[in-house]
């Protein structure tokens, strides 16, 4: 239980420090998280995000938030 809250904790703040484009900061955090709890894929991702040159990361993260989109409106259609 405490592996949990302090993997949650570390992914909390190394997405933070990512979306504020602390990569060596977001790095720690998020490497600290994947050693409480291994498995867990989207903090992986993020991870390797946090290993990219900024401009990078900033291109990768809008693409994936642009595809997630575009899948909710595509399933959403589908279901009505």
């Amino acid at each position: 239980m405490i592996a949990f809250v302090l993997a949650d904790a570390h992914n909390w703040i190394g997405e933070a420090a990512l979306n504020l484009g602390e990569n060596v900061e977001a790095r720690r955090h998020l490497s600290r998280s994947l050693r409480y709890r291994p498995w867990q894929p989207r903090e992986a991702g993020l991870l390797l995000v946090a290993l990219l040159p900024a401009r990078y990361a900033q291109l990768l993260r809008a693409a994936y938030r642009q595809v997630k989109r575009r899948l909710r409106r595509a399933d959403s259609a589908r279901r009505s």
